[in-house]
């Protein structure tokens, strides 16, 4: 099997025999009801426990910022995944679980997908 990624711009492809993967990023940037370090890891542990346990998730990374600005958001959840996977993602039962485990931390979050 020869696997390509292509980007949205490409038409076609004339080898029957390649795949095309169309993977994107979707972005999740969230603000703690109060910030402090011990609140920053509990949401990275939650958002973890997803980690290598959804089956169509290519990759996964949680980090949390150190610039502690006013215009910073506390942690970020990077998911990269295939497009038609995006609806099947937010409601598969383990990120349910974590998005009512977490709330209670969370004032606010915003998010970003990208190709």
């Amino acid at each position: 099997l020869n696997l390509k990624i292509y980007s949205k711009a490409q038409d076609s492809v004339s080898d029957s025999r390649v795949c095309c993967l169309f993977l994107y990023i979707h972005i999740v940037f969230f603000k703690l009801n109060e910030r402090n370090e011990q609140n920053q890891d509990a949401l990275i542990e939650i958002l973890n426990k997803m980690k290598g346990q959804i089956p169509f998730v290519q990759d996964m990374w949680v980090g949390k910022d150190f610039l502690n600005s006013q215009r910073s958001f506390d942690v970020v959840l990077e998911v990269t995944l295939n497009k038609e996977d995006l609806d099947t993602y937010a409601n598969y039962p383990l990120h349910v679980a974590c998005k009512s485990e977490f709330a209670p931390l969370v004032s606010k979050s915003v998010v970003c997908d990208v190709e």
